[in-house]
Protein backbone atom coordinates (compact mmCIF):
# COMPACT_ATOMS: atom_id res chain seq x y z
CA UNK A 1 0.00 0.00 0.00
CA UNK A 2 1.25 3.49 -0.88
CA UNK A 3 1.48 5.78 2.13
CA UNK A 4 2.67 8.85 0.24
CA UNK A 5 -0.63 10.68 0.92
CA UNK A 6 -0.12 10.08 4.63
CA UNK A 7 3.43 11.44 4.50
CA UNK A 8 2.31 14.50 2.53
CA UNK A 9 -0.45 15.27 5.03
CA UNK A 10 1.93 14.69 7.93
CA UNK A 11 4.37 17.19 6.42
CA UNK A 12 1.57 19.74 5.86
CA UNK A 13 0.45 19.40 9.46
CA UNK A 14 3.98 19.98 10.73
CA UNK A 15 4.32 23.07 8.52
CA UNK A 16 0.96 24.35 9.79
CA UNK A 17 2.10 24.00 13.38
CA UNK A 18 5.33 25.83 12.61
CA UNK A 19 3.29 28.71 11.16
CA UNK A 20 1.10 28.73 14.23
CA UNK A 21 4.15 29.33 16.39
CA UNK A 22 5.45 32.22 14.30
CA UNK A 23 2.34 34.33 14.55
CA UNK A 24 -0.56 33.00 12.53
CA UNK A 25 -2.28 32.06 15.77
CA UNK A 26 -2.29 35.68 16.92
CA UNK A 27 -3.91 36.85 13.71
CA UNK A 28 -6.58 34.15 13.37
CA UNK A 29 -6.61 31.72 16.30
CA UNK A 30 -9.91 30.20 15.15
CA UNK A 31 -7.93 28.44 12.41
CA UNK A 32 -5.84 26.63 15.01
CA UNK A 33 -8.97 25.10 16.53
CA UNK A 34 -10.22 24.24 13.04
CA UNK A 35 -6.88 22.66 12.15
CA UNK A 36 -6.84 20.63 15.35
CA UNK A 37 -10.37 19.33 14.74
CA UNK A 38 -9.61 18.40 11.12
CA UNK A 39 -6.39 16.68 12.18
CA UNK A 40 -8.13 14.66 14.88
CA UNK A 41 -10.94 13.72 12.51
CA UNK A 42 -8.51 12.62 9.79
CA UNK A 43 -6.43 10.55 12.18
CA UNK A 44 -9.46 8.86 13.72
CA UNK A 45 -11.01 8.00 10.33
CA UNK A 46 -7.68 6.74 9.01
CA UNK A 47 -7.05 4.57 12.07
CA UNK A 48 -10.61 3.22 12.06
CA UNK A 49 -10.31 2.31 8.40
CA UNK A 50 -6.81 0.83 8.61
CA UNK A 51 -7.17 -1.09 11.87
CA UNK A 52 -10.86 -2.02 11.79
CA UNK A 53 -11.28 -5.18 13.92
CA UNK A 54 -14.50 -6.11 12.08
CA UNK A 55 -12.70 -6.74 8.79
CA UNK A 56 -12.50 -10.32 7.69
CA UNK A 57 -8.73 -10.32 7.41
CA UNK A 58 -6.41 -10.48 10.37
CA UNK A 59 -4.49 -7.30 11.17
CA UNK A 60 -0.72 -7.72 10.87
CA UNK A 61 1.40 -4.75 11.86
CA UNK A 62 4.55 -3.97 9.91
CA UNK A 63 7.04 -1.13 10.39
CA UNK A 64 4.92 1.31 8.37
CA UNK A 65 1.84 0.55 10.49
CA UNK A 66 3.71 1.06 13.76
CA UNK A 67 5.11 4.32 12.34
CA UNK A 68 1.57 5.45 11.48
CA UNK A 69 0.28 4.60 14.95
CA UNK A 70 3.21 6.36 16.64
CA UNK A 71 2.87 9.50 14.49
CA UNK A 72 -0.89 9.55 15.06
CA UNK A 73 -0.37 9.41 18.81
CA UNK A 74 2.27 12.15 18.69
CA UNK A 75 0.09 14.40 16.51
CA UNK A 76 -2.95 13.95 18.73
CA UNK A 77 -0.87 14.67 21.81
CA UNK A 78 0.86 17.74 20.39
CA UNK A 79 -2.30 19.11 18.78
CA UNK A 80 -4.03 18.95 22.13
CA UNK A 81 -1.16 20.58 24.02
CA UNK A 82 -0.33 23.19 21.38
CA UNK A 83 -3.98 23.98 20.71
CA UNK A 84 -4.68 24.60 24.38
CA UNK A 85 -1.52 26.66 24.78
CA UNK A 86 -2.40 28.87 21.82
CA UNK A 87 -5.95 29.29 23.09
CA UNK A 88 -4.62 30.25 26.52
CA UNK A 89 -2.16 32.77 25.06
CA UNK A 90 -4.83 34.29 22.82
CA UNK A 91 -7.23 34.68 25.73
CA UNK A 92 -4.57 36.23 27.97
CA UNK A 93 -3.54 38.73 25.25
CA UNK A 94 -7.19 39.58 24.61
CA UNK A 95 -7.80 40.10 28.33
CA UNK A 96 -4.72 42.35 28.60
CA UNK A 97 -5.99 44.49 25.72
CA UNK A 98 -9.41 44.77 27.33
CA UNK A 99 -7.89 45.83 30.66
CA UNK A 100 -5.68 48.37 28.90
CA UNK A 101 -8.65 49.81 26.97
CA UNK A 102 -10.74 50.01 30.15
CA UNK A 103 -7.92 51.78 31.94
CA UNK A 104 -7.49 54.25 29.06
CA UNK A 105 -11.23 54.92 28.91
CA UNK A 106 -11.33 55.51 32.65
CA UNK A 107 -8.41 57.96 32.44
CA UNK A 108 -9.98 59.81 29.51
CA UNK A 109 -13.23 60.37 31.41
CA UNK A 110 -11.40 61.98 34.34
Amino acid sequence: MDYSYYNILLTLVHISYIFSFIGVSLVAPQYIVWLRNILQLYISIFLLYKFNPFKNKKIILDNVDTNIIFNAAILLFTSSIIGEYIKYRYESIKNEKIKKNNKNNKNNKN
